[in-house]
């Protein structure tokens, strides 16, 4: 039997309305209709479905439409815990720290504010460096765990999970006698798949440029062909001039600005003459825009197909903001999707599967053994009965999931989120003073200041 309760308040339940959705690397939804509610449902209360005794989904309101003439019915839309984690920003910075203590160091700073406390979170590898400039914490959270190759998730009891997804396993299998699913089908299924990646990536840093102008008597703004990335070095004549930051510092012969083309003279500066020569040693950003190709895959296509035998896809990733770590990503892609999948999907009537485990199935009717990734679990109301449709994917074109889950991890790639950015934490100090004559509270601000760190590069009030 199943039981429907919001902000610990049983509900009545419209016969074949629920539905649960869970996809790996998406959040898991559902919805459902309540006939008659005796208290006003709004967003954000929580949400728990039970049958009999197990729970099949935990979560918040997302949204709840009201409807009908007669009788009054709310459509109740939801999303599981992890979306908790959405409502904060994470702004840190890490150098040669575990994958799962800077998981935990998220919760202890961050995420324990919103009832979410740790789970099952396993070291994973050294991250070498990471920026988390501002990032909602989902978002920081998706950094890690496509770096890592790690599965992260806020289960039912709130508890933010991080592991190794070769380690994440089925309850239960399914075999020829094994009598825990019907309607089994298995099938190819292409439609991701692609043998040549291109991905346009974030911005790199060039290595140093120089570019040369000659004075007009006029002119005080000149453009290099790149953004300026660093601090430039600007001469004029072979004399070396000072450079400072425009609109944050003064007193120096030639500004410039992170991210700008332009370098600027000072406004009281002597404009150059036709006899100078300006000239600027810098470094820029270029965008990154890279190609990958699955060889064998594109000669295997041709010689079954004819024509180019090449399946092209797109992608964009502007966190990547290095060479190699773009064309890492577009080989991990390749080695994602550069094969025809086989698909496989089945009903049970048992709980416990859930998207992004591995579940072990030996069918000898449909030549499939193996460990299938679950793609997707479908939950919803069979005429009183819960029902869960199952989507699983082969991989065993990749030499087992798990064994491609592991050589993600351990490939040997640099494991660094933003290693160009500089991140700048403001704080404000406030202190209180009681004044007794007035018997009250003022506030003051007293200060603000930067905090610098290894990751931090910090100037008199300018960050450089």
């Amino acid at each position: 039997m199943r039981v429907y309760t919001i902000n610990d308040n049983t509900v009545t339940v419209i016969n074949r309305t629920l539905n649960i959705n869970d996809k790996i690397n998406e959040r898991t939804t559902c919805g459902f209709s309540v006939h008659e509610p005796i208290f006003e449902i709004t967003k954000g209360m929580e949400v728990i479905i039970t049958d009999d005794g197990t729970n099949i989904f935990s979560g918040k309101v997302f949204k709840a439409k009201s409807t009908g003439d007669s009788s009054r019915e709310i459509f109740i839309s939801c999303t599981d815990y992890s979306t908790l984690v959405d409502k904060r920003i994470v702004a840190e910075a890490y150098e040669n720290t575990l994958a799962g203590d800077i998981v935990k160091d998220f919760i202890l700073k961050y995420f324990t504010d919103e009832g979410i406390i740790e789970g099952i979170i396993q070291d994973g590898p050294v991250i070498e460096r990471a920026i988390f400039n501002y990032d909602q914490g989902n978002i920081a959270l998706n950094y890690l765990s496509d770096l890592t190759s790690y599965f992260w998730e806020v289960d039912k009891d709130k508890k933010l999970n991080f592991f190794d997804r070769a380690t994440y396993t089925s309850p239960f299998g399914l075999t020829d006698t094994s009598f825990n699913y019907n309607n089994l089908t298995a099938e190819e299924n292409g439609a991701e798949y692609r043998n040549r990646q291109y991905l346009r990536a974030g911005q790199d840093i060039s290595t140093i440029q120089t570019r040369e102008f000659k004075g007009d008597g006029e002119t005080q703004v000149f453009a290099v062909e790149l953004p300026i990335a660093e601090g430039p070095v600007i001469k004029v004549n072979g004399v070396a001039k000072t450079v400072g930051i425009r609109g944050l510092e003064e007193g120096f012969d030639w500004y410039w600005n992170k991210n700008d083309k332009t370098i600027s003279q000072d406004r009281a500066g002597v404009k150059l003459l036709t006899t100078a020569t300006l000239t600027v040693e810098f470094k820029g950003y270029y965008p990154i825009i890279v190609v990958a190709d699955a060889t064998n895959e594109i000669e295997a296509r041709k010689a079954l197909e004819g024509g180019s035998g090449i399946y092209e896809n797109v992608m964009e990733e502007a966190s990547l903001v290095t060479r190699n770590s773009a064309l890492e990503f577009t080989n991990k892609m390749l080695d994602k999707y550069a094969f025809i999948a086989k698909v496989v999907s089945f009903d049970t009537h048992i709980s416990g599967l859930k998207a992004g485990q591995l579940l072990n199935i030996e069918n000898t009717k449909h030549s499939i053994s193996g460990d299938y990734l679950i793609e997707s679990v479908t939950i919803r109301d069979d005429g009183g009965v819960t029902l869960y449709s199952i989507r699983c994917l082969d991989g065993s074109k990749l030499g087992g999931w798990e064994k491609f889950f592991r050589g993600l991890v351990n490939s040997g790639k640099k494991l660094v989120i933003r290693e160009n950015e500089i991140l700048v934490k403001l704080n404000s100090i406030k202190d209180k003073f009681i004044i007794p004559k007035l018997e009250e509270t003022i506030t003051f601000n007293l200060h603000q200041y930067l905090i610098c760190s290894t990751t931090t590069i910090c100037g008199t009030g300018v960050i450089i």
